[in-house]
């Protein structure tokens, strides 16, 4: 019996490591946590900086960091809706579990 290889599969682009993702998009002012939405081409379509609807990522604006207030969690909500395909029903969700764990005076 003849060995036949599986189907080749495209390789994947080797993933760029998190700390050289940071020092290219944070600024040193960025903190922790600092997140990228980035499209399969590697392009950022959405960073952790709160700034305006419309606005570049890359931009200025403060990081979020973990999302917990009124403004931070608006905005977080804003970058799922318009990066993800989340349904309507999974960004409540989202959105109530980020309340319940936010600052005082949400």
């Amino acid at each position: 019996m003849a060995f036949h290889p599986p189907a080749t599969q495209p390789r994947r682009p080797r993933a760029t490591p998190p700390e050289e993702l940071y020092e290219k998009y944070a600024d040193q002012n960025s903190g922790i946590p600092f997140f990228l939405i980035m499209a399969a081409d590697g392009a950022v379509i959405a960073d952790s900086r709160i700034k305006p609807a419309g606005a570049k990522p890359g931009s200025s604006g403060a990081n979020i960091g973990y999302p917990g207030s009124k403004e931070e969690i608006t905005y977080f909500m804003r970058v799922l809706h318009e990066t993800t395909s989340l349904t309507t029903d999974q960004l409540k969700t989202i959105r109530a579990q980020l309340a319940k764990s936010s600052r005082p005076g949400f």
